[in-house]
């Protein structure tokens, strides 16, 4: 799963591209819980992306085919899922705007570490990505080790694991016995891999392929794994024990969050709730699990804070198996496996596994959702003829203020609006300026800079209006100043009011380092941005 770790904005080309917020008229409102029970009654919430029969061809939508396919992962724009084909050996991508499916990596069962086609796995089962950069783990479970796979280029390394044993270590030292589930923390530094039949959850620092044993109590036969947003505790699908678990990090401490025996039964107390085979676990908007539960073919969804626990999609009780898509009720699914939330939470994705499918799960369209109104008009701007438009800029690097078909930027990098909604700032990284744009009128002028554009040198204290190279730029949401980062290792700040800028954090002669201080002219920073 993916989630937002704060709020920004970058521009990167000579175009200012401006999507007024205001014209949809959007009024806070929602709750994850109201969010998600609305898949029962959205007429098309469930859906199927791609796969349709056994088989192992790359081709779009229906057409495509897999074999027993099982984990599932997500790139971090959302663009792509990748699937782990366990009888195929590959592991597959998936573009979600086409349903597209081509083979990254894999071929025929082996273990060999290559690039696409020469690599092999043997039986892969889980794949997760990195958010810090563009590879992304597989739980090569017939090989009992762990690999890396770069998602640009299809190369694939191993990491960690030879044999099925038990034992902590570095590289081919370190044992497992199929594992299964992983997860990765927000860092990209560490994994957390579900040791299936040694029942234990392992950790795994990713730089160094050191393994250690975070706990191997408590559980038999652990398949899926989940992490909160800020790496502090896990969710862990107890697949033979039919139970969701919790591990605080920290202090290895191990608690039932949700489950009892055998069954299917919902409920808002945690030890009435019941699965048959709860297979993986994603977590959405840090309030709830996603579960899939393989031999009750449905998706549930847990309180990560109470364990409550309610169906979101399939018909339960795995009576109802079968293949049909539509509403979260009426939808039905085969032997469910992995499951992900796509980063911007509107979507996950699961596998369906003797369907031979990836299926799509819109989380936010039921008519007993209150973010209805949000979507409904976020969804009118695909057909709203001017509803993304040219706010400021030219389309070529310039420094010129006026008009917004005069106005011209280069480079701009960061952007942020005033409280009062009235002005856009930009922080113009080449023209080495903070300008502002008119709302109304899309006027540009410079706030500040030096009037030829040139940048000032790292020993220009706050005499001169100018700045090296800015990138960043934040608005005060009441005192009318503004914040902007530079390379030239600042913090800098504008009060509009009188126009001043000063230093607000980093060295005045521009000295750059890491560095906290109480006092903010000790402070050092590395050309923040």
């Amino acid at each position: 799963a993916g989630s937002a770790r704060g709020l920004g904005a970058a521009f990167h080309g000579l175009l200012l591209v401006w999507l007024l917020a205001g014209e949809l008229g959007l009024a806070a409102g929602g709750t994850a819980e109201t969010c998600l029970t609305g898949v029962l009654t959205d007429s098309d919430a469930v859906s199927t992306l791609a796969g349709a029969a056994e088989g192992d061809v790359d081709a779009t939508g229906t057409n495509a085919k897999f074999n027993d396919p099982y984990g599932i992962g997500i790139s971090t724009d959302g663009a792509y899922v990748y699937v782990a084909d366990k009888d195929n050996h590959k592991i597959r991508k998936v573009t979600v705007s086409t349903g597209e499916v081509t083979t990254l990596a894999g071929s025929s069962s082996g273990d060999n570490d290559a690039t696409g086609a020469a690599a092999q796995f043997k039986e892969p089962q889980q794949i997760a990505t990195n958010p810090k950069d563009s590879t992304a783990l597989v739980a090569d479970t017939g090989n009992h080790k762990i690999k890396k796979v770069d998602l640009d280029t299809g190369a694939v390394t191993s990491l960690v694991g030879a044999w099925a044993s038990y034992n902590d270590g570095t590289g081919t030292n370190a044992k497992f016995n199929h594992p299964f589930g992983l997860v990765i923390t927000s860092d990209g530094t560490t994994a957390y891999i579900a040791d299936r039949y040694n029942n234990a959850i392992r950790t795994l620092t990713i730089s160094s392929s050191e393994v250690a044993t975070l706990v191997d109590t408590s559980f038999s036969q652990p398949t899926g794994v989940a992490i909160s947003s800020d790496d502090t505790t896990l969710w862990v699908a107890d697949l033979n024990n039919r139970l969701i678990k919790k591990v605080v990090i920290s202090t290895k401490t191990v608690t039932t969050l949700a489950g009892s025996s055998w069954g299917n039964v919902d409920s808002t107390t945690s030890t009435d709730v019941k699965f048959k085979k709860p297979v993986d676990l994603a977590l959405y908007d840090d309030l709830y699990l996603l579960v899939t539960d393989e031999d009750n073919d449905d998706v549930r969804a847990v309180s990560v804070t109470d364990g409550a626990t309610f169906r979101i999609a399939g018909g339960g009780d795995g009576v109802d198996e079968g293949n049909v898509d539509g509403t979260g009720s009426s939808a039905r699914f085969n032997k469910m496996r992995g499951v992900v939330v796509a980063p911007d939470g509107k979507y996950a994705y699961v596998i369906d596994n003797n369907n031979e499918k990836v299926r799509k799960i819109e989380l936010c369209n039921g008519a007993a959702s209150s973010y209805e109104p949000v979507k409904t008009c976020l969804v009118s701007a695909m057909s709203s003829t001017d509803f993304v438009k040219n706010f400021a800029g030219t389309g070529s690097d310039g420094y010129v203020s006026g008009a917004n078909s005069v106005g011209s930027f280069d480079e701009p990098t960061g952007v942020a609006v005033s409280a009062d909604s009235g002005t856009v700032y930009v922080a113009d990284k080449k023209n080495n300026a903070v300008r502002a744009v008119k709302v109304t009128t899309g006027e540009v002028t410079t706030l500040a800079g030096k009037s030829d554009g040139s940048e000032v040198s790292d020993s220009t204290a706050d005499s001169v209006s100018g700045f090296k190279k800015p990138k960043g730029i934040a608005a005060h949401p009441s005192d009318g100043s503004i914040y902007i980062s530079e390379e030239g290792c600042k913090i800098r700040k504008i009060v509009i009011s009188s126009g001043t800028l000063s230093t607000f954090a980093g060295s005045l002669d521009g000295s750059c380092d890491y560095r906290d201080s109480s006092t903010s002219t000790d402070v050092r920073f590395n050309k923040p941005e």
